[in-house]
């Protein structure tokens, strides 16, 4: 048995938090803020993790055939059409 950790494996480079909101904000209209970690939570941070797609790569032989920008272009739109069975409007 095995636990599967998903990452994207068509990226050429680590992407963060922030690059993805910028990804999704191309899609959706959202404003948002950063603001430093607070100290007092330090001592449970994990710090950076980088996710590997290749256990399930080579477990299964599936891997995803969308660029990530793409998928939250399809997910936003998904949602979008969507909404109704998940948002009260």
């Amino acid at each position: 048995m095995f636990s599967f950790n998903f990452a994207l494996q068509l990226i050429k480079k680590i992407r963060s938090i922030l690059e993805f909101v910028k990804i999704l904000q191309k899609y959706c209209r959202f404003s948002y803020s950063t603001i430093p970690f607070p100290p007092e939570h330090e001592a449970i941070d994990i710090g950076d993790y980088y996710a590997d797609f290749s256990l399930f790569r080579n477990q299964t032989g599936w891997g995803p055939t969308v660029s990530l920008d793409e998928g939250i272009k399809k997910t936003v739109a998904y949602f979008q059409i969507h909404a109704k069975h998940y948002w009260q409007t």
